[in-house]
């Protein structure tokens, strides 16, 4: 082989690798971006912003030296509000958060009660309440190889629950829980072992990994979900809807409404509302920027805690 050629096939290979290794997060975002296109073309209801409120993140791990369910957070947010840019977050920090989103309402053994979460988030406009916890951080060994070229690895494991729960029925949009691995040294898994706490960086990095996954696991089940808004008040055939401009109501905007205050039982102890057939429309006849007054246009029994969506 001529020393061209050798130097043309050196080239080609220092070219090929560069590729892969900067085309990783060129492909990440790419394919973020067509599925960002893909849900606007399914997205119900294009021309109304949905609402979502996030509530703190708990770590129940014994790793306290970085802020871990701040950080899986933070990254869940920023890719939330990346691929989804319609919808509205209400963060931890945000000024209008609601109060109850601190300490969400829980059962006697410590399960988030969905009806109280459901029915306390209405008063706001929220579609979705998305509640996450770090579970578990551990570390384990593996020998790994074909026969004679087994060698022993070091593993930290990381345990991730995060559900979304619907307004309108208490019920689950989301429920995952993922376990994640990433290989370490054999000091860092000791580490991790004896419960120290270490400055990993496997750790923030695997979480932030976990959470731009699970972002857009929150946006296709939010973009799938018609938009809605609830009945907070009423006097007479006026009524006063728990969104507003900032979510596309105008004046002249007609909405659909709907019982949801039916409850069910489901397995075990899960109970949750169950949507009834529309039976009258209102037509909006003032806008601020949460809120807006309805009038009713026809139909009847518009009771508070109706949900209320686009016609």
């Amino acid at each position: 082989m001529s020393p061209l050629s050798k130097r043309r096939r050196l080239l080609i290979g220092i070219g090929l690798a560069a590729f892969v290794l900067n085309g990783c997060g060129y492909f990440s975002q790419a394919r973020r971006e067509t599925k960002k296109m893909a849900r606007e073309i399914i997205a119900t209801d294009k021309n109304f912003r949905k609402t979502v409120a996030i509530a703190p993140f708990r770590n129940q791990t014994y790793y306290k030296r970085v802020d871990i369910d701040s950080v899986f957070q933070t990254r869940l947010i920023d890719i939330l509000e990346s691929a989804c840019p319609k919808l509205l977050v209400f963060k931890p920090e945000s000024k209008q958060y609601p109060a109850f989103m601190m300490d969400l309402p829980r059962k006697a053994g410590g399960k988030i009660d969905n009806l109280k979460v459901a029915l306390n988030a209405r008063p706001y406009g929220l579609d979705g309440v998305v509640t996450g916890t770090v579970v578990d951080i551990g570390a384990y060994e593996d020998k790994r190889g074909i026969a004679w070229m087994r060698d022993t690895h070091y593993f930290v494991q990381i345990q991730i629950l995060v559900e979304l729960f619907d307004t309108e029925t208490g019920a689950k949009l989301l429920d995952e829980h993922f376990i994640r691995e990433v290989e370490v040294d054999e000091t860092d898994h000791l580490l991790v072992k004896q419960g120290k706490q270490a400055p990993i960086p496997e750790i923030p990095e695997t979480l932030e990994r976990i959470a731009a996954e699970l972002g857009e696991k929150i946006c296709d089940a939010l973009s799938s979900q018609r938009w809605k808004s609830y009945i907070v008040s009423k006097e007479g055939d006026r009524f006063v809807i728990s969104s507003g401009q900032r979510s596309g109501l105008k004046p002249g905007t007609v909405l659909e409404v709907y019982p949801s205050t039916e409850m069910v039982s489901g397995i075990g102890e899960e109970r949750f509302f169950v949507p009834g057939m529309k039976h009258a429309e209102v037509e909006i006849v003032q806008a601020e920027s949460d809120r807006s007054e309805a009038v009713l246009k026809s139909g009847g029994d518009v009771q508070v805690g109706c949900a209320v969506k686009v016609k």
